[in-house]
């Protein structure tokens, strides 16, 4: 796996080793490419993110800004550690997004991740920028 780097507070990770993307950070957030000659145009990353704070420990809701060129988020996966907590793989989202965690994960500890599905429409001038990918607690 390639090192965490920070994205407002969380990290992206990308196991370059298995998936033909590069990543790049400037100051709007992550940008996230295929590589030019990359056979797929399907791809998953995860973002760690804080661990909520003492008293806050139900997840209501995972929201992401994000801008598009050709590229949509096609899943979301929640996690506490290694357990999965919640999925929606009915997205489609081109832009900002936020989808309620129903019933509501209750963190238990071992840190917080979410897995998002991310789909390219070609390997040439595709990409996608996150911003910001968060977790709100109550």
């Amino acid at each position: 796996m390639s090192h965490p780097h920070a994205t407002h507070g969380s990290g992206v990770i990308v196991n370059k080793e298995e998936s033909q993307v590069t990543v790049s950070y400037s100051g709007a957030g992550s940008i996230i490419k295929p590589v030019p000659s990359s056979q797929t145009l399907a791809f998953t990353v995860r973002f760690c993110i804080d661990s909520p704070s003492y008293g806050k420990l139900s997840a209501r809701k995972i929201a992401a800004l994000l801008s598009t060129r050709d590229a949509y988020v096609r899943h979301v996966i929640l996690y506490f550690g290694k357990t999965p907590m919640f999925k929606n793989d009915d997205l489609s989202s081109q832009s900002n997004f936020d989808t309620l965690i129903e019933p509501m994960a209750v963190y238990k500890g071992k840190g917080v991740s979410l897995e998002l599905g991310i789909e390219f429409a070609n390997n040439i001038g595709s990409q996608i920028q996150f911003e910001s990918v968060n977790v709100e607690w109550v």
